[in-house]
């Protein structure tokens, strides 16, 4: 093992996964994970939990560093590995590490099909008409089937019941909304409907969706984050008397990577011949698959055209290392990854072409080791202030 595989990018025990079995265990579920300790969690009649999706550590500093989500600001989390929406998300609403949930990118491989998957749409990669059901890919039991409290669950309207929040979500009401301001009003609605508790979350994808197009430090960007900074710091104030603790948090946080730097793998013929199927995970942290006897020139080939824009490494010994969890693999996750990962090193992607798919034009990007994707913030307001040590 290189010795830079053995520091894998997080922190055990204040990671996203450690703040879902807090939830969980909060609302009667037994993740079997060592919770986060969340200040006034126990005491608080219910919970909200908005996630703005991208919104890391880095980006809130940089963006909105007086803002409200910087002063209630409790705790400084890690992602998990890949540092990416498909996995994190898994990972929130499963309290499973990406090792036991199998959602280990946006592109995973279904080998009932012998097609990748687009595992958040739940299509097929290079034709989403054909639909893919969640259970062909997994056999994870969401939180939401196991907490005992009221449970609802807020997205925008154009995934608020997909499959992959029908599965993610079971047991939940879901409920939609169209546009970033109205994320607001249906959060209070959902808690003036339960005075008595519950766990609202609510899911906003608007950051992210900009700074991928426009990149993380751009004024389209900044512009988005400083709305939801608005939005948090009047949902402090609107839910100050209503007993309910208002968390914040992010899936991952974002890089800007350089169209020049955005790598194909056909590019690279060498390398490219030998996989045995397209590339799966995330353009930062991607999964190939090569034949065993195929190892020895996999990595001379990359070496002698790769070396300079990322790592090698087994996936069995990423999934040693912890890099996926501290917990033994899932025959999901040894499904839908590869044997190798192609880890990019700063200012670096890798992605390929499949039949009928256009390649996205991006500049925001996440899913790697970075500390600007892989720390994200924990805000919290509980009676209109910050919440004393539980």
């Amino acid at each position: 093992m290189a010795a830079w595989a053995r520091r894998r990018p997080f922190e055990t025990g204040a990671t996203l996964v450690n703040l879902a079995a807090a939830l969980g265990r909060r609302f009667g579920a037994d993740p079997g994970l060592a919770p986060l300790r969340v200040p006034g969690l126990e005491r608080a009649r219910g919970v909200v939990l908005m996630l703005i999706d991208g919104a890391g550590l880095a980006q809130i500093d940089a963006l909105v560093p007086g803002g409200a989500l910087a002063r209630f600001r409790v705790g400084r989390l890690s992602s998990v590995f890949p540092s990416s929406t498909a996995p994190a998300l898994t990972s929130l609403a499963s309290a499973l590490a990406p090792a036991q949930h199998g959602n280990a990118g946006w592109f995973v491989w279904n080998p009932a099909r012998r097609r990748v998957v687009r595992s958040l749409p739940l299509d097929v990669r290079g034709d989403p008409s054909v639909a893919v059901d969640a259970a062909e890919l997994w056999s994870w039991r969401p939180l939401s089937a196991a907490v005992s409290d009221t449970m609802v669950v807020i997205q925008p309207d154009t995934i608020a019941t997909s499959g992959f929040s029908r599965y993610a979500y079971a047991g939940a009401t879901l409920r939609g909304y169209d546009g970033t301001d109205a994320i607001e009003t249906a959060i209070l609605e959902a808690v003036d409907a339960h005075p008595e508790g519950g766990f609202v979350y609510a899911y906003a994808p608007q950051f992210d969706a900009v700074a991928h197009a426009a990149g993380c430090r751009s004024d389209e960007a900044a512009h988005v984050l400083q709305r939801f900074d608005e939005i948090f710091a009047s949902l402090v104030d609107s839910l100050a008397d209503s007993g309910y603790l208002l968390l914040a948090t992010a899936d991952h946080g974002f890089v800007d990577i350089e169209p020049a730097s955005q790598l194909s793998i056909g590019d690279f013929p060498a390398v490219a011949r030998l996989l045995a199927r397209p590339l799966c995970g995330e353009p930062r942290v991607a999964f190939v698959t090569i034949e065993p006897a195929a190892e020895d020139a996999l990595v001379r080939a990359v070496g002698a055209e790769m070396g300079f824009a990322l790592e090698l490494e087994r996936t069995e010994v990423l999934l040693r290392a912890g890099w996926f969890g501290d917990v033994e693999p899932s025959r999901e996750f040894v499904d839908a990854t590869g044997t190798h990962v192609l880890i990019m090193r700063e200012g670096y992607t890798i992605g390929d072409r499949v039949a009928g798919e256009s390649p996205p034009a991006f500049l925001g990007m996440h899913g790697g080791t970075g500390e600007a994707e892989m720390r994200i913030a924990l805000a919290a307001a509980y009676r209109g202030g910050r919440p004393s040590p539980a």
